[in-house]
């Protein structure tokens, strides 16, 4: 049978038709979904700066009192927007927000307003919230989504979440042990298990800082969560640690890498310890010679140790060499010094190539160098 050539036309305009309808409708879709969450942020944005006058307005008065208070949802994420962008520096500043987070139970809110939405992406956003604030008290709450009793995968806000609640040693052993049991299986990476331990750390004093090393220490705590607590000490950068990174060294002082990141803590912290490096110069592990080569100078400067970390110059891993060779750099050791202290210290090592050619472009590179 041959086709009828205008039913062909005809069906062929009605799809052309079609086509367009559809393509119009979809142009429109989009434009309202774009309209809404414009819209959606525009408020949301709104609010945050509205609180943020509110909250900067508090900054000069003694009593904690907002009128009037949060309490829709609208103004409890406006709020929490605005707390957590807050720039919170000093121990006060973030007693006096903890104190208007549970004045007003932003915490419990942002929780109830999570319970009770269907959408995932809510759910994502209002936990997100919890996880900014500077303190929360809802660790039971973490706790479910952490260990799977919640059925969003939502670990890596919650265990921040939950790291925003510590407030004692207990609750930071407690919090480590979670760390070591899920971190894992949940793929959370070196840097952002450093800053969970930094944020537990953060708000206990130096004291308790030590007691909880010292319980960790003689518990079975996996060796991992040690490696990272020496790390986060170091971002202190506060001198009155020494005891704390000399009690975790002393205990795991046969652990080339926790050896190795006490250094780096060390200088972190611009701690001096002649002791200190005379215990790990002598050390043959690579992963200790690379950092001690590196921040040897910065934590001892006498000059038995000078001599000693002039001798990496001629050690067989490059880093080594490489790290003493910088070390000198930034501490303007006189090329003379460096040469005259081979000469009588290590006179069969003058002819070494490898010194010879980092000699050769020392003092231009000393000029260079910053």
């Amino acid at each position: 049978m041959t086709p009828n050539t205008d039913t062909i036309i005809e069906y062929t305009k009605l799809a052309i038709l079609f086509f367009f309808s559809v393509s119009i409708l979809g142009i429109f879709l989009l434009f309202i979904i774009k309209s809404t969450i414009h819209r959606y942020f525009y408020v949301l944005n709104h609010q945050k700066d509205i609180w943020s006058k509110r909250l900067k307005a508090l900054d000069s008065k003694k009593i904690l009192s907002i009128e009037p208070p949060p309490k829709t949802l609208k103004d409890i994420k406006g709020f929490a927007m605005a707390i957590a962008q807050k720039e919170i520096v000093t121990p006060l500043e973030y007693r006096r927000a903890c104190l208007l987070i549970r004045q007003y139970s932003i915490d419990s809110k942002l929780v109830q307003a999570y319970q009770s939405t269907y959408f995932k992406y809510r759910k994502a956003f209002l936990l997100s919230l919890l996880a900014d604030l500077p303190c929360n008290r809802e660790q039971e709450f973490c706790k479910d989504i952490i260990f799977g009793k919640n059925s969003e995968d939502f670990y890596h806000f919650a265990i921040y979440a939950l790291s925003k609640s510590v407030i004692d040693i207990n609750e930071a052993q407690e919090f480590l042990e979670i760390l070591s049991q899920t971190a894992s299986e949940n793929h959370l990476g070196t840097h952002y298990s450093q800053l969970l331990i930094f944020t537990i750390l953060k708000h206990l004093s130096i004291q308790k800082r030590y007691s909880l090393v010292e319980k960790l220490l003689k518990s079975d705590i996996d060796i991992l969560i040690i490696k990272y607590i020496v790390e986060a000490l170091g971002r202190f950068q506060n001198r009155e640690l020494k005891d704390i990174l000399l009690m975790i060294y002393n205990h795991h002082c046969k652990n080339p890498e926790i050896v190795s990141r006490t250094i780096r803590s060390f200088f972190l912290c611009k701690i001096q310890s002649c002791n200190f490096i005379k215990d790990v110069i002598v050390r043959q592990e690579i992963p200790i010679k690379i950092v001690c080569a590196k921040f040897g100078l910065d934590i001892c400067s006498s000059e038995d140790i000078f001599i000693k970390l002039i001798y990496y110059f001629f050690d067989k891993n490059y880093y080594v060499r490489r790290n003493i060779f910088q070390a000198c750099l930034r501490h303007r050791v006189e090329q003379d010094k460096i040469i005259y202290i081979v000469n009588t210290n290590f006179p069969e090592k003058s002819s070494d190539k490898f010194f010879q050619d980092m000699m050769s472009i020392y003092d231009i590179q000393r000029i260079t160098f910053k």
